[in-house]
């Protein structure tokens, strides 16, 4: 648990950004960009966790929420 509750915690999101677009990447034309959303939403929610300090449960719900919509 005190990973979720890490001070660097924006620093977890970017890696799952970078493993995300390495399987974009990989998968390339054949499963389309699949990975490409959930790792802009990864990105995206790296920028928001650096700039406020937010409960690991609401980070969850917000990339899931921007994954979706994207």
């Amino acid at each position: 648990m005190e990973l979720l509750q890490s001070e660097h915690m924006y620093l977890y999101w970017w890696m799952l950004a970078v493993c995300l677009l390495l399987l974009e990447f990989l998968a390339i034309g054949t499963i389309g960009s699949f990975f490409l959303w959930p790792a802009i939403a990864a990105t995206l929610m790296g920028l928001i966790v650096r700039s406020y300090d937010i409960e690991p449960q609401y980070q969850i719900l917000i990339l899931s929420t921007v994954s979706v919509l994207s």
